[in-house]
């Protein structure tokens, strides 16, 4: 289980003064990758904005973002349980909003689940224990 600091700003939050506590998904997606898993935040390479909380699998370089692999922001989460997306081309792409820089596209894995293929060099990201 990972707890963030009160102090949001550390992640690129400004206004927000709450703990949150998100914990790993432990699914068959995880087993096959080898049960290895831990969080990373992503952030807008060009503002340095904060865009999502993702949950890595595995080992390698970080691709595509499944949905539901996101744990933050909430508007990003909702996705996954939204009945009015039935495939990759109801999925909006992946927007900084800060800077309006198109992150990722969406995609449909070969196993079935809705992503966010990421485009390489609009983001960096950090690893949280």
């Amino acid at each position: 289980m990972v707890k963030l600091c009160n102090n949001m700003q550390d992640i690129g939050f400004k206004s927000q003064k709450e703990e949150i506590k998100f914990k790993l998904k432990n699914d068959k997606y995880r087993r096959k990758r080898g049960g290895e898993a831990h969080f990373i935040d992503i952030y807008c390479i060009n503002c340095n904005n904060f865009l999502l909380k993702y949950q890595k699998d595995g080992k390698g370089t970080l691709q595509r973002c499944y949905l539901n692999r996101i744990f933050y922001p909430q508007y990003l989460e909702r996705l996954q349980y939204n009945p009015k997306i039935k495939g990759y081309k109801d999925l909006p792409n992946l927007i900084c909003q800060s800077c309006n820089t198109v992150i990722g596209t969406p995609m449909l894995h070969h196993d079935g689940r809705l992503a966010f293929k990421l485009r390489k060099g609009l983001y960096f990201k950090k690893r949280v224990f």
